[in-house]
């Protein structure tokens, strides 16, 4: 994959997570991941989207709304079939 298809995936792939958080929709949050995928977050690491999926599904009720604005994605390319992105969020005025 080259770097600029890598780079749009991972904005997509961003995008649709913070979508699925905002909406609480657990079931979106887990296949934004490959079934072998990884999350870090908050100093922990959460392996498989099952896993990450169980995580959101206990987290997620406890928190009010939620409006994500991802900036700064930086995706990877790590094979010819895996890629890692990060980003930085900044939380709207009404998630605090």
């Amino acid at each position: 994959m080259e770097h600029e298809k890598a780079d749009l995936v991972a904005r997509r792939a961003v995008a649709r997570y913070a979508a699925a958080i905002d909406g609480k929709d657990f079931e979106a949050i887990a296949a934004v991941f490959a079934e072998d995928g990884e999350l870090r977050r908050a100093g922990t690491t959460t392996n498989g989207n099952d896993a990450i999926a169980a995580l959101y599904t206990e987290f997620l009720p406890t928190v009010g709304h939620m409006r994500h604005f991802m900036t700064n994605t930086l995706a990877e390319r790590r094979d010819h079939r895996r890629a890692v992105s990060d980003y930085c969020r900044q939380p709207s005025a009404n998630s605090r």
